[in-house]
């Protein structure tokens, strides 16, 4: 139950990102002087062995393939993996072309959900670090 939870609620963190990015790229900038609205986002992926009871289609490549298709002009994405242990699989940067993109998207094969345990706190605090 507990890891249900816990890929629930990575599910609606990753599906809140991709519909927020989505508007983003759809909605006209508002009026008035120009804000910073290039968000910084990290991708804290689960490596474990419990993701093959969580996601047994292995559907993460397609989300983070379609998030980044989506994600808005200027925004800078990274990408961490965790299991026993935390790993900067992507640097936050900008992917301003296709290379850049099939380079950060390439990053996922090493995501295969053998690892063991979750360090879910160590993932976060590298991912706010």
């Amino acid at each position: 139950m507990k890891k249900l939870i816990r890929f629930l609620i990575m599910w609606l963190c990753l599906s809140s990102l991709f519909l927020t990015a989505k508007a983003a790229a759809q909605s006209p900038p508002p009026p008035g002087p120009e804000i910073a609205a290039k968000p910084d986002i990290m991708l804290v992926l689960d490596n474990s062995g419990s993701m093959l009871k969580n996601d047994p289609q292995f559907l993460t490549p397609e989300v983070v393939t379609n998030f980044l298709g989506v994600l808005a002009d200027g925004a800078r994405l990274g990408m961490i993996a965790f299991d026993q242990e935390v790993r900067l699989l992507e640097p936050v940067r900008a992917l301003t072309n296709s290379v850049e993109k099939a380079v950060f998207l390439k990053s996922l094969e090493r995501i295969n959900y053998k690892g063991r345990l979750s360090d879910s706190p160590g993932a976060i605090e590298r991912a706010l670090y």
